[in-house]
């Protein structure tokens, strides 16, 4: 399978085998995954039933997501940490210039 970024949408795309005629292979957009929550949405040839997913493509498929997903959740783990010295930073600014905590804070 072929996973193909297109605006908002990750085009699904599946091989389904060789076509004779034209000389090459046929490749189908089997769906579509929402760019930002992953959730795949199939085709109208894939709702007719006329193309159906393989235990592999399905199995391909989900891998791929959950290794965007971890992907988004390390770059989102790897912010915060950016951000944490510099909130730091700033704490012992504000402390060193004499701000004074309440309770909670301290």
């Amino acid at each position: 399978m072929q996973f193909k970024k297109v605006k908002n949408k990750i085009q699904v795309l599946a091989y389904r085998g060789n076509d004779k005629e034209k000389k090459r292979g046929n490749v189908v957009m089997v769906g579509s995954l929402d760019a930002d929550t992953l959730k795949f949405s199939p085709s109208v040839r894939l709702k007719e039933k006329e193309d159906k997913l393989t235990v592999e493509e399905k199995t391909e498929l989900q891998a791929y997501t959950k290794s965007v997903r971890q992907e988004r959740e390390k770059e989102s783990a790897e912010k915060s940490l950016r951000g944490l010295s510099r909130t730091l930073e700033e704490a012992k600014t504000a402390l060193m210039s004499g701000a004074e905590l309440c309770e909670d804070e301290a």
